[in-house]
């Protein structure tokens, strides 16, 4: 189940049944995209696992056979032909979204986009937001769009949170991130900010849920319980989900 990455891809079931939620009346097709956003994540952090064994190694003090042989290939395969699959049951606009994301998380694991400053956030949050198009379902309009900013706007802040937590492993191999760049506390105010950007977004798009986990979030951080910061900030996306049901 590391090899999946199976917290994230559980959470990425709350992206895009968000994205269902918002833009859907609540019906069976809404399995579809929970399969659909599970297989695609998992499709892509399987991928990216066995491109980032070595730093992995360091930051989470783990490998597996899985990331150094040809064992999980099948696995990668047989996720994005799930992904696929039930985002074309939905609709065509979840297809053509799923095949977006697949492209963009392959092609960043593949080419090692990580290396580049800023690269590791604005691809985390760019290509992972697009789950919620794919829970949307819909083509892209002006409330879609500036839905996809908001959570386009809060993954960017949980990678930040993750790479404070990560800055030992990241680096040692010579990654390249904001806390790297600029230290463990300007990386830590920084994300304070973005924090404080996204309860400003929430309260302006209506809501509410998400506000005391990100105040968790942002007390987690002033007391440098990074790795709690990350997991409470993680939280926000099913509180989403639960305000919409």
């Amino acid at each position: 189940m590391k090899f999946i990455r199976l917290r994230i891809c559980l959470m990425s079931i709350f992206i895009g049944i968000s994205g269902f939620l918002m833009f859907n009346e609540l019906s069976s097709h809404a399995v579809y995209v929970a399969l659909s956003v599970f297989f695609l994540c998992a499709s892509g952090y399987a991928y990216n696992n066995m491109t980032d064994e070595k730093e992995d190694k360091i930051n989470r003090n783990e490998t597996s056979s899985w990331n150094t042989s040809r064992r999980g290939f099948p696995v990668i395969m047989i996720c994005t032909a799930s992904g696929i699959f039930f985002s074309s049951v939905f609709s065509q606009a979840s297809f053509l979204y799923s095949v977006i994301f697949l492209v963009t998380v392959f092609s960043y694991s593949f080419f090692r986009i990580k290396r580049f400053l800023l690269m590791k956030n604005i691809y985390t949050a760019l290509c992972i937001a697009v789950l919620f198009l794919v829970g949307s379902g819909d083509v892209m309009n002006f409330d879609v769009m500036l839905s996809y900013v908001f959570f386009a706007t809060l993954l960017f802040t949980g990678s930040m949170m993750s790479d404070i937590r990560d800055y030992k492993g990241d680096k040692m191999s010579g990654i390249m991130t904001l806390p790297v760049r600029m230290g463990i506390k300007g990386a830590e105010k920084l994300s304070l900010v973005l924090i404080f950007l996204c309860s400003v977004f929430s309260l302006y798009l209506g809501i509410y849920t998400i506000l005391p986990v990100l105040i968790t979030a942002s007390v987690c951080l002033i007391k440098g319980y990074y790795s709690a910061a990350h997991k409470y900030g993680s939280l926000s996306f099913a509180f989403i989900t639960l305000w919409f049901i």
